[in-house]
Parts: C-alpha cells; sequence; structure tokens
C-alpha cells in the first residue's frame, strides 16, 4: 500500500505499509529423525517460516 501526500508545490511525502506472512500461515520444519535426540524423535519441534511481519516507512520527496 502506498499513499503520496503533497506538502508543497515541490515537496511531497510518501507512506507505504508493507506485509509479509499476512494470513500467518504455519510451515512447520521437518521431524526430528536423530538418533541422538531420543526425547524429540519423531516431534516436529520447530517453524520453517517466520510469523506474520507489518512494517511501514516514510519518504520525503523534494
Amino acid at each position: 500500500m502506498c499513499k503520496i501526500f503533497g506538502i508543497t508545490e515541490h515537496v511531497r511525502l510518501q507512506f507505504r505499509a508493507e506485509a509479509f506472512n499476512s494470513m500467518n500461515r504455519v510451515r512447520f520444519a521437518s521431524t526430528n529423525i536423530g538418533v541422538t535426540a531420543r526425547a524429540h524423535f519423531g516431534r516436529v519441534t520447530a517453524q520453517a517460516n517466520d510469523p506474520r511481519q507489518l512494517q511501514g516507512g516514510l519518504k520525503l520527496i523534494w
């Protein structure tokens, strides 16, 4: 999303908002198959992607 505001005739302010993984979908990591990790063998104990992230920014254009 991007919105540009006119401050004066030659100066503008741009507002930008971005979203990553906006639906907050989970992608699980692979199962633990190491024989040394007996307590966690066969379990999924991690997430492969990042949770929802939002960021915004301002840019002054002259």
